[in-house]
Parts: structure tokens; sequence; C-alpha cells
């Protein structure tokens, strides 16, 4: 029977050189013509403040937990749940009280 261990590598999250701290840091993982993936750490109390996405993205909690808050609506992110942003919609991130680790998967510039 021939080995069925997969073909890519796999990495923990501090093999990706993600860091937790005080302030919010940005890891990219890959940048490409179909997207960009970039890991986010945020500490408790690091909110990302208001803002616009400038393009269509994905973004999935993969450590922790929290709460994307648009104009009319949240959405709450946890391990493995995630919320699709239009470009332009504004937002604001809060991580949970034991910090979150987010992934962020980007559209293409056009």
């Amino acid at each position: 029977m021939p080995d069925s261990a997969p073909s890519a590598a796999t990495s923990t999250l501090a093999d990706l050189g993600v860091r937790t701290g005080e302030r919010p840091v940005a890891t990219v993982l890959h940048r490409g013509d179909a997207a960009t993936v970039t890991l986010l750490s945020l500490p408790p109390g690091a909110e990302m403040p208001d803002h616009a996405a400038p393009r269509d993205a994905v973004v999935m909690g993969v450590e922790g937990s929290a709460v994307v808050t648009f104009e009319d609506e949240t959405a709450a992110l946890s391990v493995g749940v995630g919320v699709s942003l239009r470009a332009g919609r504004r937002h604001r991130v809060t991580p949970g009280a034991g910090g979150a680790v987010l992934l962020l998967i980007v559209s293409p510039h056009p």
C-alpha cells in the first residue's frame, strides 16, 4: 500500500512565526496572483478600529475568538468560523478575552 502522508509540509503557528504580545502582529504567509494570505495575531484589548477592507476578503478564526462589528450587524469568529467581507464595507475587529489569531485571505489587486 502506498504511503498516505500528505505531500505538503505542515506547520504550527509557532513554526510560521506568529507572535503574540501587546500589539497586533501580521504575518504574510503567501502573496500571489490569486490571493494574499495573512495570519493576524490580536492580543486581548488590541481592537482594530473601524476601517474598510480595500478588497474582498475572508476572515477565519484560527485560535481564540473575536467579534467583527459592521454598521448593522456583528459576526462572532472562533476556530474554524469565518466571515466574508466585501471591498469597502466598514468594520472593526475586537479580540476575545484570550486574544485571537485570524487568517485573512484577500483577493488580489484588480
